[in-house]
């Protein structure tokens, strides 16, 4: 009985090493596993972040793009808003040129009438 008592023992301890072994392998085999997952979960990541950046990249370029579009517009605004300030200027003087230049005439045609009679 003893000797079935020592040899049960012995299976038993021959189990459990052999069970630790495979526990270990499982375990190295699913470190494996996680790691190849992580990896490629860090490459799908690494492209996600390029894929931004370009976008990024983009609209930076077309927000300095437009940028110089309003500047170029704004300057013409400006140049507008002189242009429409010299005109009315002009016009103002015409007007008072032409209203000076009536009353001169109708004081010279008084004058004349005033000669002929």
């Amino acid at each position: 009985a003893e000797a079935e008592r020592v040899r049960v023992a012995e299976a038993g301890a021959l189990a459990l090493k052999e069970a630790n072994e495979a526990g270990a392998l499982a375990l190295a085999a699913a470190k494996e596993r996680a790691a190849e997952t992580a990896a490629l979960e860090a490459t799908k990541a690494a492209e996600a972040v390029a894929a931004v950046q370009s976008m990024v990249d983009s609209l930076t370029e077309e927000s300095k793009h437009l940028r110089q579009k309003l500047t170029l517009a704004e300057d013409e605004v400006q140049e507008l808003n002189i242009s429409i300030a010299a005109a009315r200027e002009a016009r103002e003087k015409a007007a008072e040129f032409a209203s000076s230049g009536a009353e001169q005439a109708q004081h010279d045609l008084s004058a004349a009438h005033r000669e002929i009679d």
